[in-house]
């Protein structure tokens, strides 16, 4: 948006000079490059009041338009009314300054007004190792909240424990059959109960001691040993919470007590067939719900009520929960609580991530928790490691099932994207480094940047001024996979007019018989280098100097 800021002004008078109702100028790029660089639709937001065609009034507004800056070539109507600015490519590199002086800072904004803002993701049953399904949702929550993070919030990660409950139950019981079976005796898992190999090791390490366990006892332990695997698991792949919340400790405080009173008083809850049920539809859901049940344990869903109260009580102006794809029903009966208790009910906003496909080759790896075959964090990070496992999960939109490609992310050539843009950093990092070699001591406050005239450089120039704008709109619509192929389209882009330079020596970077187009041409890598290196921070991926593969570093 620097250029579109700094035409706002010049389309406020020009609107004021035609004698009408000032209204937001709304910005678009072209989508042919001849069209211009920016277009500006702001005729047809003032057709109705002008009582003529839009491509009528663009050309009143153009008539009535002083003073335009010298850094724009032409203005023109297009289309039914657009009007389109030609920008003078030295301003796009003298833009780049910008991105100079801030450095790792370029892309932050304050978007985000500094509301705090509650990350809820993951979430897994303490019950087994963390799947792929969980690391999906890792990866997106850790990022998003990064991506929140640089537009101007102040997000938290939070884990909530399901540390109670039938599957508790379920989980201690298939210990104690594991541990009989460590002994040499007879254990019977329950029919729904864990039959994971990882209760074996666990057992094993209890059978060693001649200690009789209580249920209840093995229940402590078995959640103890699998929430520091859950831990250890996620610090692995990049991921800390800032709490890890316990349902356990929720219900031991009588938090939901306290919320079910509020609600009480609030008219919100009634008894039918000695049941509780919390009133829900008259907040958009589709039925009433169950809070107490006829035997007078509480719902499941009561103790959402409650953890969902408490997040707004601990001061968060916004709480953004991902859920897995059987979610979708918690929805509307989770945000019609939050209205219950006099929040606005979009400060909760829901995010479903949907499902994993593990496949190798065209085979659909198959996965279950309770039977034991599964595909663990711990298999995919072994197998791929952090940043392609990392990246796979963010290149598709998480509202969106994802094919997570085996094969190919093992590959460690240039068709690997997270291979392909690391290399692109790896690339501009060796061409420094070549400068170097050659005595040239890059200095960029003197550099000419008129010697910047190839149609690829502007294009590059282009991409990364939109960065912070596409950031922005990322955190908008809490689509944090557009910055996975924001990196993948700049690493494109740098290829593109890195592999030129073997057929046309004006592509060349580092040219000791032209020192001065060098050093303009280095100034343009040193910030695609910085750009590149904070969208990869952002996702949580490395950039490193250095890459050894031939075949990715052939490709570029």
């Amino acid at each position: 948006m620097i250029f579109e800021e700094s035409l706002k002004p010049f389309i406020l008078k020009s609107i004021q000079n035609s004698g009408l109702k000032t209204v937001e100028p709304e910005w678009s790029a072209p989508k042919q490059p001849e069209h211009g660089d920016v277009a500006t639709n702001v005729a047809f937001l003032l057709a109705k009041e002008a009582g003529k065609p839009p491509r009528v009034v663009a050309q009143m507004l153009l008539e009535n338009m002083e003073g335009l800056p010298d850094w724009i070539i032409k203005a023109e109507v297009a289309g039914a009314g657009y009007i389109n600015f030609h920008i003078q490519p030295h301003a796009y590199f003298e833009a780049l300054k910008i991105i100079l002086k801030e450095g790792e800072k370029f892309g932050e904004s304050f978007v985000g007004g500094g509301k705090n803002v509650l990350l809820e993701f993951v979430s897994a049953n303490p019950t087994g190792p963390l799947n792929i399904v969980s690391a999906r949702a890792a990866a997106v929550g850790d990022a998003l909240a990064s991506l929140l993070k640089t537009v101007g919030y102040k997000p938290k990660r939070e884990f909530y424990v399901n540390d109670v409950g039938n599957q508790i139950e379920l989980f201690a019981r298939s210990i104690e059959a594991r541990l009989l079976e460590a002994r040499g005796e007879e254990g019977v898992i329950p029919p729904e109960g864990y039959q994971g190999e990882y209760l074996k090791t666990f057992a094993e390490t209890l059978a060693d001691t001649k200690k009789k366990y209580s249920l209840e006892q093995l229940k402590t332990l078995g959640l103890k040993y699998m929430i520091a695997w859950q831990k250890k698991s996620l610090e692995n792949f990049g991921v800390t919470f800032d709490k890890w919340f316990s349902q356990k400790e929720l219900i031991e405080k009588g938090m939901i007590e306290k919320a079910l009173k509020k609600l009480e008083k609030g008219g919100h809850l009634y008894e039918k067939e000695g049941a509780l049920f919390f009133s829900s539809i008259p907040f958009g859901d589709d039925k009433d719900r169950v809070v107490k049940k006829q035997d007078g344990e509480y719902s499941y869903f009561a103790s959402d009520i409650a953890y969902h109260g408490d997040k707004f009580a601990r001061g968060f102006d916004w709480a953004i929960d991902l859920l897995g794809p059987d979610h979708h029903g918690y929805v509307a009966r989770t945000k019609a609580a939050v209205a219950a208790f006099g929040f606005n009910p979009d400060q909760l906003t829901v995010l479903i991530i949907q499902q994993v496909n593990l496949m190798e080759g065209e085979v659909l790896v198959k996965m279950s928790k309770r039977a034991g075959k599964m595909i663990t964090m711990d298999d995919l990070l072994g197998e791929v490691g952090r940043d392609v496992a990392r990246y796979f999960f963010l290149q598709r939109s998480a509202s969106s099932p994802l094919d997570f490609d085996l094969e190919l992310a093992k590959k460690e050539t240039s068709e690997n994207p997270v291979f392909y843009i690391q290399y692109a950093f790896a690339r501009i990092s060796s061409i420094f480094a070549k400068a170097l070699e050659q005595k040239i001591k890059p200095d960029f406050k003197n550099v000419d940047l008129t010697l910047l005239d190839l149609p690829e450089e502007k294009m590059l120039a282009r991409q990364l001024l939109s960065f912070p704008d596409m950031l922005a709109r990322a955190a908008k619509e809490l689509s944090v996979h557009l910055v996975a192929f924001y990196c993948l389209e700049l690493a494109r882009q740098f290829q593109s007019y890195y592999s030129q330079a073997k057929h046309d020596t004006r592509y060349r970077v580092v040219d000791m018989e032209n020192p001065a187009r060098t050093m303009a041409k280095l100034y343009l890598l040193k910030n695609i280098g910085i750009v590149l290196q904070n969208a990869l921070r952002i996702l949580g991926i490395s950039a490193p100097e250095r890459m050894e593969s031939k075949d990715v570093a052939g490709a570029l």
